[in-house]
């Protein structure tokens, strides 16, 4: 299932990434219509590097803080299992491993009928899983997840700020809520591996759906 859940929170990384960008655009643009409403307690845009000429739109609608939050904390997801992959705290069994590219492509074939600006390939999913896995004894791996996780926790937090002003984000905040145990549980787990590996002790792995459908939580324990 790990295995399984890795390429599928990749892949949704990307998907996400697509769905933030475009909903950012279109909330950019129409803040900058001509006779736009000002949102009460809105903030001027300030240049940041943004897609359109430097523009960047900091009052960003909930629903958009949550999908963002997401897409964080999947790739987080990816970055662990990956790491727990490569040094087998997951195993995963031969015939899942062997069969794993053409589950990749029939369950993404779908996405072949959007026009999409790239279609990611099993290849490419390789290339990144390789990437995440070495070396095997750094921490780089780790704190990449642990980061990705940190920049979910903030979305979210930004999200639990807006309720006192914004009453239509209270849906978000609650879908919000199963998000961020699974962050704070995955950064429990992580920590708790950097641990081992400065002791170099054996532990052991569980993964389980206990906060959320379809976000895996990461329980680590002594061996």
């Amino acid at each position: 299932m790990s295995q399984e859940s890795s390429t599928i929170y990749w892949y949704a990384d990307y998907l996400y990434g697509l769905r933030v960008f475009n909903l950012k655009e279109l909330h950019q643009a129409a803040e900058q219509a001509p006779g736009a409403k000002k949102r009460p307690g809105a903030r001027p845009q300030q240049a940041q590097g943004g897609a359109r000429g430097g523009q960047k739109s900091r009052n960003i609608p909930p629903f958009v803080l949550l999908l963002e939050a997401t897409q964080h904390t999947v790739r987080g997801l990816f970055r662990l299992l990956a790491f727990c992959l490569r040094r087998n705290l997951i195993i995963s069994p031969p015939a899942v491993t062997e069969g794993l590219a053409q589950r990749f492509v029939l369950r993404f074939r779908a996405l072949e009928h959007f026009r999409l600006p790239h279609l990611p390939s099993f290849h490419h999913f390789e290339q990144s899983a390789l990437s995440a896995q070495a070396p095997v004894d750094s921490r780089v791996v780790l704190e990449a997840a642990q980061s990705s996780f940190a920049d979910a926790a903030q979305q979210l937090e930004r999200l639990g700020s807006l309720r006192e002003r914004d009453s239509t984000c209270e849906s978000s905040q609650d879908r919000g809520k199963a998000l961020k145990r699974v962050v704070v549980a995955n950064q429990l787990a992580i920590t708790q591996l950097l641990q081992s590996l400065v002791s170099d002790k054996k532990v052991k792995v569980a993964v389980s759906t206990a906060h959320h459908p379809h976000l895996v939580s990461v329980q680590v324990s002594n061996s």
